[in-house]
C-alpha cells in the first residue's frame, strides 16, 4: 500500500538520521505529526519537505518585527523591509530556488503577490502555489521535471 505524502513526510522526519540533513542542527525538523489542516501547518509541512529531502527550507516573516515602547509599554510593529508580495517561504533543492505561496482553501493572491510571482518567474526561479501537501508535491515533481534531469 502506498503511503500518503503527508503520512511518508512524517516516517521519513522520524527515520532520517540527524547527520544526513544539510541544516544547522538548531533548524532540524522535530518529530511531530506534520499535516495541511490551515496555512500555518501547510507551510510547516512544505519547509520541513525540504529539508528531508536534501535541500534547505525558510519560511519568510514578511510582517515585520514587534517591539515595545519604552514610553507607553505598548507593543507597536515596525514594518519589515521584504518586497510587498514576498513568498511564504523558500526552498533549494538540487541547485533550483522555489518560492512557495501558500494559500489555503479559497484564499486569493493579492495584486502584489502576483507581481512578486511574475518577477520569480521572469528571473528563471520556480513559484508555486501551495493548497495542500498533495497539491505541492504534484507541482514540485513538475518543476523538477521541468527543469532537470530527474523524474523524466
Amino acid at each position: 500500500m502506498e503511503l500518503s505524502q503527508l503520512k511518508q513526510l512524517n516516517q521519513w522526519v522520524r527515520e532520517k538520521p540527524a547527520h544526513e540533513y544539510i541544516v544547522p542542527k538548531s533548524s532540524l525538523p522535530k518529530v511531530e505529526v506534520y499535516s495541511d489542516v490551515d496555512a500555518n501547518e501547510l507551510t510547516k509541512s512544505i519547509e520541513t519537505f525540504f529539508k528531508v529531502v536534501g535541500g534547505f527550507g525558510n519560511r519568510i516573516n514578511t510582517t515585520g518585527r514587534m517591539i515595545k515602547q519604552p514610553k507607553t509599554g505598548k507593543w507597536i510593529t515596525v514594518p519589515g523591509h521584504t518586497i510587498k508580495g514576498t513568498a511564504d517561504l523558500v526552498g533549494g533543492l538540487y541547485g533550483l530556488t522555489f518560492h512557495v505561496e501558500v494559500k489555503h482553501k479559497d484564499d486569493r493572491q493579492s495584486p502584489e503577490q502576483v507581481e512578486f510571482q511574475n518577477m520569480v518567474i521572469a528571473a528563471g526561479h520556480s513559484y508555486i502555489i501551495a493548497r495542500n501537501f498533495d497539491g505541492f508535491i504534484f507541482n514540485i515533481h513538475r518543476e523538477l521535471k521541468k527543469r532537470t534531469n530527474l523524474w523524466k
